[in-house]
């Protein structure tokens, strides 16, 4: 997969899911700017967040603003792998000391883990 960005001062090909992820982070860059919020599926929202959350997306332009500068909506499709966990959330987790079965029951509520011998 690869990302041609082109601005006024150049062309920039990037390749990689992560750093695309990575490069297009909805994250606030600087003091005098608004928070980055990204609406999620369930009605909840998170600003400001350290990479793109998935790499399947749709970008759309929107109509040219007072500015003169076109701004643009990204429409995601999926949540890393589309099984319900996020990874970057599971090891925020872990690092908070919560246990494997902690995590496993917050992402897939009303699971049993059982041991198969």
């Amino acid at each position: 997969m690869q990302i041609k960005i082109t601005g006024t001062s150049g062309t920039v090909l990037i390749n990689t899911e992560y750093l695309i992820r990575s490069v297009l982070a909805p994250k606030k860059y600087s003091t005098n700017l608004g928070d980055v919020i990204i609406n999620l599926a369930d009605g909840t929202t998170i600003k400001n967040y350290e990479i793109l959350p998935s790499a399947y997306f749709v970008i759309e332009k929107n109509s040219e603003t007072p500015e003169n500068s076109a701004s643009i909506t990204f429409y995601g499709g999926g949540s890393g792998h589309g099984v319900g966990l996020s990874q970057y959330g599971a090891k925020g987790m872990a690092d908070l000391g919560f246990t494997p079965e902690e995590i496993i029951k917050y992402y897939f509520n009303g699971t049993d883990l059982i041991k198969f011998n």
